[in-house]
């Protein structure tokens, strides 16, 4: 058997997992990746401990960043434990030696996250685009409740909770598969009233296009008949944010920073890691408090209010004024 065919397989059964489209695409890019590599024709056989450090030597030469790197370790570590539950030419010493390969160091950074002064920025004013009410509501959510932004496209209408105020987000592990992580994401006063504003001209726009649909978001401007009118494009929210921002004089976001801001603004405004973590959808509060290292703001006021030299200069100061 030779890679190709080996990925083949073990894609084939990532999607009899229901594991997310955005999931299969970045393990086969990753793992075709390492087939190249290492020879399209060759077979799983060749995958060794040094073969890998190659490999990742390899990427740090041509400038691969060590986030993308440690995924791709990630994504090789889970090909080769599928090879060996699936019996496939990795002996029990060649498992135990790759998939006891340390990562890379990541660097402990996050992007430069938007002020909460462009978010206001952004949210604010007019959206003039084909369906300005979809759009605001569109990034009200992947800012006010810190939405993935697949997670915002897949939402249907049976997803609204609005006696809760709130919404049911399907998260990782793909849309409404047996491995879906529910949680329910709390809508604040902003997201609310956009979401109220747009079900009314969603029914109206679903009239003048002659469409059912139960996915929430959906475009206006398709190629295909009205019939076969899905979700939306999350290629297409992207797109708008981009044409928002440069409306706005903002430097261009992508959709994931508004999730960063999210959670980091929270965190500025002394919410709790632990439900920060609850609403993103983290697995673990390590995550979370990835969070905590760009925000530099809540721990200059904590050492500030906290710290004896800096209460007594501050008292001093009250004392003189």
């Amino acid at each position: 058997m030779t890679m190709a065919e080996a990925i083949d397989r073990f894609l084939l059964v990532k999607r009899s997992e229901n594991s997310s489209p955005n999931t299969i695409r970045a393990y086969h890019a990753d793992l075709v990746d390492l087939s190249n590599f290492i020879g399209v024709e060759k077979g799983p056989e060749q995958l060794s401990r040094e073969v890998i450090y190659l490999f990742l030597a390899a990427l740090h030469h041509r400038g691969t960043s060590k986030t993308t790197a440690n995924r791709r370790l990630s994504v090789i570590k889970t090909f080769v434990t599928w090879l060996r539950s699936d019996g496939i030419f990795i002996s029990e010493d060649g498992f135990d030696k790759i998939i006891t390969i340390k990562r890379p160091k990541s660097p402990n950074t996050l992007p430069d996250i938007p002020s909460q002064e462009q978010m206001a920025m952004l949210l604010d004013g007019d959206f003039p685009t084909a369906f300005p009410q979809r759009d605001r509501l569109l990034l009200e959510l992947l800012y006010g409740s810190g939405l993935r932004v697949s997670e915002v496209a897949q939402i249907r209408v049976g997803d609204l909770r609005l006696e809760q105020n709130a919404i049911l987000i399907n998260g990782k592990g793909g849309p409404y598969g047996k491995s879906a992580k529910l949680r329910l994401v709390p809508l604040n006063a902003k997201s609310r009233e956009a979401l109220d504003l747009y079900l009314i001209e969603r029914k109206k726009m679903l009239a003048k296009h002659n469409l059912e649909t139960e996915a929430l978001f959906f475009p206006v401007r398709d190629r295909y008949s009205p019939a076969k009118r899905g979700a939306l494009n999350v290629r297409s929210v992207h797109r708008m944010l981009l044409y928002i921002c440069k409306l706005r004089g903002l430097a261009p976001m992508h959709p994931h920073l508004l999730r960063h801001a999210c959670g980091t603004h929270m965190l500025d405004n002394r919410c709790p890691l632990d439900v920060i973590g609850q609403i993103l959808g983290h697995d673990n509060l390590d995550i979370t408090a990835h969070y905590a290292q760009v925000s530099t703001k809540l721990m200059v006021n904590e050492y500030n209010r906290a710290h004896p030299p800096m209460r007594q200069m501050r008292s001093k100061n009250l004392a003189a004024a």
